[in-house]
């Protein structure tokens, strides 16, 4: 009896610690979200939510129902992204229950969650990245489900996240490919094939929609993207950022950790491998035609944080290393801090530079404009940044000869200014 009460204690004990944990983290996510200025690609996302569709030219339109679903309540930078915190702080519920029972650790898991670096940037950036983050926790725990007893409940599930996966951002292609990879017996599952009909069905409206528009997507991800000239540096910097997405001062230890955690004759983690293996490589190759950025294999360092878990809570983590996650996570507050309070001396710094002055900038434009639309030559984050600031579509990206196609080339915006007195904004004289 003394025994299962103490278990009992402990169960207890677990389940509020893990409350004051999601409710810290929504708190602090919260505050960041509101008090961190507008990332440019951000802004860029804002307009998707302006023109609801099954495509964009960029990406699949899932960031544009996140932005959309906040965004109508208030217009502001916490509106923009609280459909990221809410999901963001959901889904370390779901990951606690997908490792829970190879490892009852609590302390362990929050310590080591709280130390991965991207985790923290997707707390609150709202991106195509911040969908693909949650769609892909959720198919992990639907696969690691369905293994357990093929129910066609669990397959309707994998289906319906597997669309959502796609709907999300194209990398989260990767997901579905290299889980299937590890576990070809699933074709031999009639539920699996129930998986596979409704992924299709759903992700269907965005084929129509690419195919309507000419496949703009498919040209301009395979074909069109221009690739740069190898340099030894794409490569080193790809397994630099490796290292410092998985913890600026541990990532090396949560890397290596993963890496010893052997699968055995468990099909989940042995899909969790295929994963993290198939996507680094992929993203490797990238490196030989120009620079792979640090947040696209973030559907790597999920089953790499799920490894290194599972193999960290079996071999125990020393009070040195302790202290280290504590140091590390220590890190990543401070700079978050720095970021959220920005003080104008470290504005000046490349980074924190993309996140403010753009509103300041944004009212000194529209003041020149006298209420008339305003084009900017090139790109897509400087007439995004205009219309946030201003609340409006009055801002144009006209892409000079020679420049790459954006969402700006297909959305109705340039036919609304046709025989209109603008104000055209060029970051260069037009003769040098």
């Amino acid at each position: 009896m003394g025994l299962l009460f103490q278990r009992f204690e402990q169960s207890r004990f677990s389940t509020q610690l893990l409350y004051v944990f999601l409710g810290t983290w929504f708190l602090i996510n919260l505050l960041q979200a509101m008090f961190t200025g507008l990332h440019p690609d951000e802004a860029y996302y804002w307009i998707y939510s302006k023109f609801l569709d099954w495509g964009y030219f960029d990406h699949p339109p899932m960031v544009a129902l996140y932005i959309k679903a906040g965004d109508e309540l208030v217009h502001n930078t916490l509106s923009l992204r609280l459909v990221t915190v809410i999901t963001n702080t959901l889904s370390i519920f779901v990951l606690w229950k997908m490792v829970r029972p190879y490892a009852k650790n609590l302390p362990l898991f929050l310590l080591l969650f709280s130390s991965v670096l991207i985790f923290h940037v997707y707390g609150f950036i709202t991106t195509p990245d911040a969908p693909l983050y949650l769609f892909t926790i959720l198919f992990l725990y639907a696969y690691q489900q369905y293994l357990k007893a093929y129910r066609m409940s669990w397959a309707l599930a994998l289906g319906v996240l597997a669309a959502a996966l796609l709907l999300s951002k194209y990398h989260g292609v990767l997901v579905i490919f290299f889980v299937l990879l590890s576990n070809l017996k699933l074709f031999t599952k009639a539920s699996f094939w129930l998986a596979m009909i409704v992924a299709f069905a759903l992700f269907v409206p965005h084929i129509y929609w690419q195919y309507l528009n000419d496949f703009p997507s498919v040209k301009y991800h395979l074909f069109e993207r221009s690739a740069s000239p190898y340099k030894f540096e794409y490569t080193a910097q790809y397994f630099l950022d490796q290292l410092l997405m998985m913890g600026p001062l541990m990532g090396w230890f949560m890397i290596s950790s993963a890496w010893k955690q052997r699968a055995k004759q468990d099909l989940f983690l042995s899909g969790l491998r295929f994963l993290i293996v198939g996507v680094f490589v992929f993203f490797f190759f990238n490196t030989f035609k120009g620079r792979v950025q640090a947040h696209w294999p973030l559907i790597e360092f999920i089953p790499l944080f799920i490894l290194a878990y599972i193999q960290i809570a079996e071999r125990g983590l020393n009070k040195t290393y302790r202290t280290l996650f504590a140091v590390n996570i220590g890190l990543i507050l401070l700079a978050r801090l720095v970021l959220m309070a920005s003080p104008e001396s470290l504005q000046r710094i490349r980074f924190i530079a993309n996140y403010y002055g753009y509103k300041t900038w944004a009212n000194t434009i529209a003041k020149a404009a006298e209420g008339n639309p305003v084009i900017f030559q090139d790109g897509f984050q400087t007439p995004a940044y205009y219309n946030y600031y201003n609340n409006s579509l009055t801002g144009f990206g006209y892409n000079s000869y020679g420049y790459r196609k954006t969402q700006f080339d297909i959305w109705p915006i340039e036919d609304s200014l046709q025989f209109k007195k603008v104000l055209y904004v060029l970051d260069r004289p037009f003769v040098d």
